[in-house]
């Protein structure tokens, strides 16, 4: 990553009419993101599980899914990265696994 956090694939070129990263074959292509804020709100459990059903398969497909979700259930089961945040800074980054293996961030953020 370069420091201003943005991935050395992802940077805008200023002759790319819109953000789209650079793939190995040299051309730019074409990327699809949802952003998605706390789609399981209110929601009943069996809807939860809908919910999170239909988020893995939009993912499968092959859409970035930027998901804020305060149901770390949902979340673990279609990311490949995750960012924690408390106080209004990141306080975790990294994998399911990494963060399953870290005590110290579940037990200070997300444990009640």
């Amino acid at each position: 990553m370069r420091e201003s956090g943005i991935p050395w694939g992802c940077r805008r070129q200023p002759q790319d009419a819109a953000w789209q990263p650079n793939n190995s074959r040299g051309g730019p292509r074409q990327v699809h993101v949802a952003i998605i804020d706390e789609p399981t709100e209110g929601l009943a459990p069996k809807l939860v599980e809908q919910v999170g059903t239909l988020l893995d398969e939009i993912a499968r497909r092959g859409t970035a899914i930027l998901l804020v979700e305060q149901k770390l259930t949902i979340a673990l089961k279609i990311s490949r990265r995750l960012y924690v945040m408390g106080h209004g800074r990141i306080v975790f980054e990294g994998t399911p696994a990494e963060l399953a293996a870290n005590a110290g961030v579940r037990k200070e953020w997300l444990e009640v």
